[in-house]
């Protein structure tokens, strides 16, 4: 038996499928040979792939315009004005990103019709195909189109865009799909071509379905005399340092028959699978653990191994896909990875409770990280279940900022239960810190599947949940199952004019602090009398020079890491005697260091701004 596992448009070009990659090492390793097909490679070269890159990276997803573009190949397409409606109506588009999206559109058939004769399908028994993202609709075309041509092959589909009743409806929707893997498919994936296997020709290939053989296989949907059929629930694995190294082989292949050598590629490494914070106290947004609480990870040597083993393989940058990596990535790998760094580029994800000396190490493996900041203001943060605070957030830019870490961060507004306050203070808050990094992306929360959001809707305040109005455009699908299929969802919300109006303020806002090239900063210096700070923030043309007394430089330094004013009014008594009127003194340095914006405060803790002097900057190697 041979397998044909694809990934179609519109899959990034820069990065090779991680789960087909994965299948892949796992089928060989059971001696069942296993190939991996491109043709979104191949749809880039076709449209250009400054162009393709184009649509697939900055045209928004939530228009589902890489659906749209193949919609047309699938049975049954809907006949309704998707550009007029979703493309300029809704989101806007400038003229040179639809006409891309119609050349793209215009070119799909033909596409998909090239790709199909391009292959040897005798070859094959099974087709799979992965679908995240805008993938679905190519993916379903061309499997209607391999049904038509080749009714023996077996067709089966997974990724995100098929896990729980996304897949169960989407299969029960396609009879073109024999076999849907409604999670994680390590295991499942082997043991359903063992039965097929088990049925020998294309005659048996119906009887292992007739005779139900399929049922005892954990997670996936199958068909029974013409019925879909779900079975347990998928089985998460276990022991993930059983898992093979991913084989990327057939993704740098396929870049060199489309003459894409030009592609700067990063490559996906796993060490973990969940999220470790999400077992405990999920975030009330989050739905990318797709339903599965339970968190797995790789130990320490093996995720060493593997990282220097890709790296030396490739020579790529890599990207750690976890969606938080664990605790003792950051306590075991990292120090390891610090003192003796890859030959690569690495990135990562973590919660926002890095340490400074964490901070350092990421620093000195020469690694950049995206750290789930998601607000700077205490109350919000505590609406998402975040779990940590502004000041500590804020911290953290710092320290990166020190330490020349480049962080990557989003900033979350529209959260139920938020203030007009909290708007006010993002607003105020906001200038101090233009000469730390901006949030890569700020926009409304997102009401995605398997999120404590979605799943009680109502307590939250979320109303009228329903499908983007771009899957009509894209489906013909029942209402019901419309609904089905959809990860994020639309709602309605109920705001004052008074809080869009803030929420306009802060996204212009955040706009001019991303586009800022001068931002300024705030930095501590030495004079001949001690510290002063130098300010060149908000757009001063020269530097504002705040000399300290050693009352201020007493204070201002303690508070280098987040003090409570009890702390603050303790050291400063240690320091100085316990006079009478040292406590209120406190108080109006505080308070004037605040106003200034050189501190932070949340009422009763407070934190310095300031960068050390650059004679003092701690190495970071």
């Amino acid at each position: 038996m041979r397998v044909l596992l694809v990934s179609m448009p519109f899959a990034t070009v820069e990065r090779p499928a991680l789960g087909l990659s994965l299948l892949k090492a796992r089928l060989l390793e059971r001696d069942i040979a296993c190939d991996v097909a491109y043709p979104n490679l191949a749809f880039a070269a076709a449209l250009s792939l400054e162009r393709y890159q184009h649509a697939a990276t900055v045209i928004p997803h939530a228009s589902l315009a890489g659906e749209w573009v193949f919609a047309d190949c699938l049975p049954g397409a809907p006949e309704r004005p998707y550009v007029s409606r979703i493309l300029r109506s809704k989101f806007r588009l400038p003229r040179t990103d639809i006409e891309l999206l119609l050349d793209a559109r215009s070119m799909a058939a033909g596409f998909l019709a090239n790709w199909l004769d391009s292959v040897d399908w005798s070859r094959y028994r099974v087709v799979g195909f992965t679908s995240c993202c805008n993938q679905n609709v190519a993916a379903l075309a061309t499997a209607c189109l391999i049904k038509q041509r080749h009714p023996e092959i077996v067709v089966i589909f997974g990724g995100p865009n098929w896990h729980g009743i996304m897949g169960r409806t989407l299969h029960r929707s396609f009879p073109a799909v024999d076999v849907a893997f409604l999670g994680e498919a390590d295991q499942a994936l082997p043991d359903v071509l063992v039965c097929l296997a088990e049925a020998g020709d294309a005659a048996g290939l119906a009887a292992a379905f007739e005779s139900r053989a399929l049922e005892n296989v954990s997670g996936i949907a199958y068909r029974y005399q013409g019925e879909s059929r779900v079975t347990a629930p998928p089985q998460p694995v276990a022991d993930l340092d059983s898992l093979p190294l991913p084989e990327y082989t057939d993704y740098f292949a396929a870049l060199d028959e489309n003459g894409l050598k030009e592609v700067t590629s990063t490559l996906e490494v796993e060490t973990a699978r969940g999220c470790w914070w999400a077992e405990r106290r999920p975030c009330l947004f989050c739905g990318l653990t797709g339903g599965m609480r339970s968190y797995r990870t790789k130990s320490a040597a093996r995720i060493l191994r593997e990282l220097r083993r890709l790296a030396e393989l490739w020579g790529r940058p890599l990207d750690v896909a976890d969606n938080v990596v664990s605790p003792a990535f950051l306590t075991e790998v990292l120090p390891e990875l610090s003192a003796s760094p890859l030959p690569v580029p690495l990135s990562f994800e973590s919660r926002p409770t890095l340490t400074e000396l964490q901070v350092r190490l990421v620093a000195q493996a020469g690694a950049t990280v995206q750290v789930g900041i998601e607000s700077l203001s205490d109350h919000v943060l505590q609406l998402m279940n975040k779990g940590v605070r502004a000041l500590e957030n804020i911290r953290l830019l710092r320290w990166c900022k020190e330490h020349g870490v480049t962080l990557d961060w989003n900033l979350i507004f529209g959260v139920p239960g938020e203030t007009d306050e909290d708007y006010a203070d993002l607003v105020h808050l906001l200038p101090a810190l233009h000469y730390l990094q901006p949030p890569a992306v700020s926009g409304p929360i997102s009401l995605d599947r398997f999120s404590p959001y979605h799943d009680e809707p109502g307590r939250y305040g979320f109303t009228n949940l329903r499908p983007r109005d771009a899957y009509g455009y894209v489906y013909s699908l029942a209402s019901e199952d419309l609904s089905d299929i959809v990860y994020t969802f639309e709602y309605d919300s109920h705001s004052s004019l008074l809080r869009s109006a803030h929420r306009e303020r802060l996204r212009r806002d955040v706009r001019a602090w991303q586009e800022d090239d001068e931002p300024g900063e705030l930095r501590l210096a030495r004079d001949d009398g001690g510290y002063s700070l130098v300010d060149t923030r908000f757009g001063s043309k020269e530097a504002v020079v705040h000399h300290l007394d050693t009352l201020d430089e007493l204070l201002y330094a303690a508070c280098d890491d987040i003090r409570t004013r009890a702390q603050l009014r303790e050291l400063a008594a240690a320091c100085c005697g316990r006079r009478t009127g040292l406590a209120d003194e406190i108080d109006r340095r505080l308070e004037a260091f605040v106003a200034g914006r050189f501190m932070v405060s949340d009422g009763g803790r407070y934190l310095s701004l300031a960068l050390p002097p650059l004679d003092e900057v701690k190495p970071s190697s």
